[in-house]
């Protein structure tokens, strides 16, 4: 009886961990969702929509761009300030 308890928990303990391994979290999706609303709405020149202009010219949104995957909360709020600042309506947080 003591087995099967001790592996229930076991059981129990291990199932978070292969739930997180399927895919990104859904800070992950948020910031990946916020960057494109990012690049498409505020990181492109008015001259031409595939020529980046505010990611060469706005260092810290460019750096926010890359760290979706390691360091989500910040790069979220990063990209939260810059698309409110231009006006852009944010994406829905899943």
């Amino acid at each position: 009886m003591r087995f099967i308890i001790a592996l229930c928990l076991a059981a129990a303990c291990l199932f978070p961990a292969t739930a997180r391994a399927q895919g990104p979290s859904g800070d992950v999706r948020y910031c990946q969702a916020l960057a494109q609303q990012y690049t498409t709405y505020v990181g492109t020149s008015e001259v031409s929509s595939s020529q980046p202009a505010d990611l060469l010219t706005d260092p810290e949104a460019r750096v926010a761009l890359s760290r979706c995957y390691n360091d989500a909360p910040t790069a979220i709020a990063i990209l939260e300030e810059r698309l409110r600042d231009a006006r852009v309506e944010l994406p829905a947080r899943p």
